[in-house]
């Protein structure tokens, strides 16, 4: 797999693409948080809303007034007549043909497989709201492949990373899939994908997943052992990206047949919390099997590596924060103290 500076596929001669194009770029939320972020091509979306309950309508709420007024036309439609939220500025993954459910063990993948099936557009891509590409990306800087900082302002953020639309709309047009800039990681940099993946989760769900690839997919093999097993490891992470419908539809076809493949196969409900986003850190490495697949087979399509941007939430100097079921205490910035929060009503 390319290293993340290695030369992108860029071709400063592509046309421009019509300002009517249909981009879908989905934020995934699953909590109120800051910033919001959402323009005519970033469309947030709730990702386990069908388990929330009452707590996903008030989700929507907070990131439909933070955003601004709704749109009364949306610029990508959802294809499934019974979704109630084509048009809405923020989207949730239960309604029309979706997995919703499946979110603690198939994270951020529930907006994918809902975009798939329900929304019509010429690009799609994925965002979390922490996490963002840095569209101002250029070739020499490209070895930058991730950046945190504390959780900013949003105008500020889409100045910085250029998630203007008209910078989308360039970025859109002069690749055909843009994805994270691969990274070394792990305890050994030399170590490949495989060890990567095994010295933090169990390697049999992964054997699973070479196992049927190579059993239904016999094609990509070259594909899977490169990515997983060369050295040293380069891969793209946060399953995020942007790219045409086309190569979106292939893709998901190919992921979702193998993930539902070996889904029984997997003792996913018997894991922890962590441990049950299973397929959500599946998906992670097998994506960067199709990209190393699409590279060989099509040598002409274009590769853009774009710099993670992860923002870090910000921490009182003193004082207290609560969020979820804990409430801490900091003192210069440190957490020096946390308890569950009791529940009155008990």
């Amino acid at each position: 797999m390319p290293d993340s500076a290695s030369k992108q596929n860029y071709r400063p001669n592509t046309p421009k693409i019509s300002t009517q194009a249909k981009i879908s770029i989905l934020v995934c939320y699953h909590q109120i948080s800051k910033p919001v972020i959402a323009g005519k091509y970033l469309r947030s979306i709730i990702v386990g809303a069908a388990n929330m309950g009452e707590k996903a309508e008030s989700i929507i709420s907070y990131l439909e007034k933070a955003s601004g007024k709704k749109r009364a036309n949306s610029d990508a439609q959802a294809s499934a007549p019974e979704s109630k939220s084509q048009s809405a500025l923020v989207l949730r993954d239960d309604v029309g043909e979706n997995i919703s459910a499946l979110n603690p063990y198939f994270c951020e993948l529930t907006a994918i497989y809902w975009a798939w099936k329900n929304l019509d557009s010429e690009y799609y891509g994925l965002f979390h709201y922490r996490r963002v590409f840095n569209l101002r990306f250029m070739e020499r800087f490209a070895r930058f492949a991730q950046t945190r900082t504390r959780v900013i302002n949003a105008n500020l953020l889409k100045i910085l990373c250029g998630l203007d639309d008209k910078n989308i709309r360039q970025k859109v047009a002069q690749y055909d899939i843009i994805t994270t800039a691969c990274i070394n990681s792990g305890k050994n940099e030399l170590d490949p994908l495989y060890k990567n993946y095994a010295l933090a989760h169990p390697s049999s769900d992964l054997d699973t997943c070479i196992e049927y690839i190579k059993s239904h997919y016999p094609h990509m093999s070259d594909a899977l052992d490169s990515a997983l097993f060369a050295k040293p490891t380069h891969w793209s992470i946060a399953n995020m990206f942007i790219m045409r419908k086309d190569l979106f539809f292939e893709y998901c076809e190919w992921l979702f047949s193998v993930l539902f493949g070996v889904q029984d196969k997997i003792p996913y409900k018997s894991y922890d919390k962590y441990q049950a986003r299973v397929f959500g850190f599946l998906a992670e490495r097998l994506f960067n099997v199709w990209l190393e697949y699409k590279r060989v087979q099509n040598p002409e399509l274009r590769f853009g590596y774009a710099p993670l941007l992860q923002m870090i939430k910000d921490n009182p100097i003193f004082g207290f924060s609560t969020s979820g079921e804990h409430k801490r205490l900091f003192i210069f910035g440190l957490r020096v103290w946390k308890s569950k929060i009791q529940n009155k009503s008990a």
